[in-house]
């Protein structure tokens, strides 16, 4: 791969991680007290860097033990069970929405 096909893609690395926080920290203003939100931000900018390091390692491991394409997999199956486990709380959470 050329340097030239390269830049863009980084280009819209960077500016999806720039989209992603700019919309948590519009929910965090919009469904966080005024007087938690420093703490609530704090928290999350410790486990969003802190934890990049561990995820950083395993996949190291993973990747060492089984091959280059196996922490793709498994991230992707991990995303896929946190949304599992997700939904059921965001449908709950649209019906109480809606209800109220």
């Amino acid at each position: 791969m050329s340097s030239g096909t390269r830049r863009p893609r980084l280009g819209t690395h960077y500016w999806r991680l720039w989209w992603a926080n700019a919309i948590s920290s519009t929910g965090d203003g919009a469904f966080v007290a005024a007087h938690l939100l420093g703490r609530v931000n704090s928290v999350y900018r410790m486990l969003g860097w802190g934890l990049m390091p561990v995820g950083a390692l395993a996949g190291g491991f993973v990747a060492h033990a089984t091959g280059l394409q196996a922490p793709y997999i498994v991230v992707g199956l991990l995303c896929g069970l946190s949304l599992l486990a997700a939904v059921p709380l965001l449908v709950a959470s649209c019906q109480t929405a809606g209800a109220g």
